[in-house]
């Protein structure tokens, strides 16, 4: 149902510098059972975890992403403070 996102999703964690390998595969390992909610909460998560710095459009991408899935705001939410 959301095989765009996961591409999207994949585009956003191979661009965000400082994510974790480890992390990183279970994102991907995530995308390929179709588990777009998790991996996108497991992205988001990291992220915060981390403290990884992160542009606007990435915070854009992952928000518009949440939405399209109709996820909760909550997710993505805590990153806008960690957009440089």
């Amino acid at each position: 149902m959301y095989p765009n996102q996961s591409q999207n999703i994949i585009r956003i964690v191979k661009e965000t510098s400082g994510m974790p390998k480890k992390d990183m595969d279970i994102i991907f390992e995530l995308l390929d059972h179709n588990e777009w909610g998790v991996a996108l909460e497991h992205l988001c998560s990291t992220i915060i975890e981390e403290r990884i710095i992160i542009q606007r459009d990435v915070f854009e991408a992952i928000k518009k992403i949440g939405e399209l899935m109709e996820m909760d705001p909550n997710i993505w939410s805590q990153l806008i403070h960690l957009i440089q």
